[in-house]
């Protein structure tokens, strides 16, 4: 591989993940909820990937990792409460599973 190659492959990186991920929400299940025409699951998957590279992002700009436990509290709370939210059927294993979830991201 060249050094030419190099820069584009690194900007490119960041589109394949995206799209890896709503690939990978898609094949999760293709034909449950939906949310903004995407699969539920997808939507998660790219809300909490933008609030890693946001963290990311910070810890970059600010060269520190002050916030690193706190982006990974929030991305899990986030990700349990919205698939609570767009579940049609919330039952007792969801909903004990969700407070362990919560409680373990708080913890942090």
């Amino acid at each position: 591989m060249g050094e030419a190659e190099r820069p584009v492959l690194k900007r490119l990186l960041p589109l394949l993940l995206t799209a890896a991920v709503l690939a990978l929400g898609w094949l999760i299940n293709p034909t449950g909820q939906r949310l903004f025409g995407l699969p539920a699951v997808a939507c998660v998957f790219v809300l909490v990937m933008a609030l890693q590279v946001l963290g990311f992002a910070h810890a970059w700009w600010r060269r520190t990792e002050k916030l690193y436990d706190l982006f990974g509290s929030v991305s899990f709370v986030t990700a349990v409460v919205m698939a609570l939210a767009l579940s049609p059927r919330v039952g007792l294993y969801q909903s004990v599973l969700s407070a362990m979830v919560i409680l373990w991201a708080v913890r942090l």
